[in-house]
């Protein structure tokens, strides 16, 4: 059960049995400017791969963000984010994750199709819930 207020996890999907996408989620940081950041947990139980792209079902550009520096104090865009063989990789603000720009409307408590590219293990679909930290929906920091 998810706690009230929080993001719910997004359908359990295999392609492949390589990536596992197991939980995600977006957040609205600037509505007028269209800028929302996503966030997945991808499990992969077979050989390194790459999320290579990911398109949405609202339109918009999809680019991979990661942080390094001095208290992952410098954002960096990428052009792939690498999946390890055998591991789990967690999205978050402070270190690689997904940034939308330009889609069109999302609002907090809605749905959207994030359609993830694998070099290797081809396209999976996830349906991932937005949330609006502005109108009181949760945040990546309060769950």
């Amino acid at each position: 059960m998810t706690a009230p207020g929080a993001p719910a996890p997004i359908r359990v999907l295999v392609v492949d049995d390589q990536e596992l996408v197991r939980s995600g989620f977006c957040v609205i940081l600037d509505a007028a400017d269209g800028i929302t950041v996503a966030y997945v947990v991808i499990r992969n139980n077979g050989s390194a791969d790459r999320l290579v792209a990911v398109h949405t079902s609202a339109g918009g550009r999809v680019t991979f963000r990661t942080a390094h520096g001095p208290g992952a104090s410098v954002m960096s865009t990428i052009p792939s984010v690498r999946i390890p063989g055998h591991a789990t990789l967690a999205m978050r603000p402070n270190g690689v994750h997904m940034v939308i720009s330009s889609a069109g409307p999302m609002r907090g408590g809605k749905d959207i199709t994030l359609t993830l590219e694998f070099a290797h293990g081809g396209p999976v679909s996830v349906v991932a819930t937005v949330t609006d930290p502005q109108s009181g929906g949760s945040s990546y920091f309060l769950n």
